[in-house]
């Protein structure tokens, strides 16, 4: 293998490949695929001057450098017909996707604690609380939406008072 501007190639590629498109891969960080796999001459080429039947590399499957281990494998396929004097390029890859992980932690709501309402002793506690603030929302010159507001703010602060919380669960059970 030879490199020429960054770019690794076999030498017998060597006069086939344009300088400028080896400093552009380099500056890029870019690999031309065609030329990373050992392959008989046949398989490297993708065209043949008609008179002399000398091959010539015209087509280029280019990718980022650092997607080129899921690169397969490259090569001229010399059977199928496409209306044309160019071999058809295939090149076989072989994508791992990764997750994608946000970094910042959602903070997780807490639950209210329910269970207590099933006992009739918290169910008085939590009438009481919740009719004494609402006796504070009485003022009719706020709009249908902030009295909605102000009511479901209210109605959650008791809750959250009253009844609490969920405790987290240890070893599987809720406290």
């Amino acid at each position: 293998m030879t490199t020429i501007h960054g770019a690794l190639f076999w030498e017998s590629l060597e006069r086939e490949i344009p300088i400028q498109m080896l400093c552009l891969c380099t500056e890029f960080e870019l690999a031309i695929t065609n030329t990373y796999f050992q392959h008989s001459d046949n398989h490297y080429y993708s065209w043949e001057y008609p008179r002399s039947k000398r091959p010539h590399l015209l087509d280029y499957v280019i990718t980022r450098r650092k997607d080129l281990k899921d690169t397969k494998n490259t090569r001229a396929m010399r059977g199928p017909d496409c209306q044309t004097d160019h071999y058809l390029i295939k090149t076989t890859f072989k994508f791992t996707i990764k997750p994608v992980y946000s970094r910042a932690t959602t903070k997780r709501k807490r639950k209210l604690n329910t269970s207590k309402l099933g006992d009739r002793k918290w169910q008085d506690r939590l009438q009481l609380a919740i009719n004494s603030a609402l006796e504070q929302t009485t003022d009719d010159s706020d709009s249908p939406e902030q009295m909605w507001d102000l009511i479901s703010t209210y109605v959650f602060s008791v809750a959250a008072e009253v009844p609490g919380y969920t405790k987290k669960a240890k070893c599987g059970l809720v406290q």
